[in-house]
């Protein structure tokens, strides 16, 4: 959680040392899908998009081995398929899913606001967006 905070701190200063703080964090706690979507995050800012891709397989195959599911890796699981380039229809099923964890308003913004990172970074339509959170909302 400690590196968590310093990258987040980081995060508009100096990413490449925010992505750096997450990768190390990443690479002691391999199990932790959390720390995985925040470095995918950074990679996909600073344009590593092999990477990024890289990193959320890994994240897809920690939230697979979990024999629970909840909102948030719902929501990982969310950022990991827009970043592989799944089809526009498998992200909207997905975010669908999250309603079933009766999200409240500020973790609907939250969720919001990290796929609104992950689109604006990889050039996908603002229309696209638009329908990612009508399916989240209805």
């Amino acid at each position: 959680e400690c590196a968590a905070l310093k990258g987040r701190w980081l995060r508009d200063t100096d990413p490449v040392k925010a992505r750096e703080v997450y990768r190390e964090a990443f690479v002691r706690n391999r199990k932790s899908y959390y720390l995985g979507d925040l470095l995918g995050q950074m990679q996909i800012q600073l344009g590593e998009k092999d990477a990024a891709r890289n990193t959320y397989g890994q994240v897809l195959a920690i939230i697979n081995s979990l024999s629970e599911q909840n909102l948030w890796t719902q929501a990982t699981a969310v950022n990991a398929a827009i970043v592989s380039g799944a089809d526009s229809a498998v992200v909207k099923e997905k975010l669908r899913q999250i309603r079933n964890f009766n999200p409240s308003p500020e973790n609907l913004r939250s969720i919001e606001d990290g796929i609104s990172k992950v689109q604006k970074a990889l050039g996908i339509a603002d229309s696209v967006f638009a329908e990612w959170v009508a399916a989240l909302r209805t």
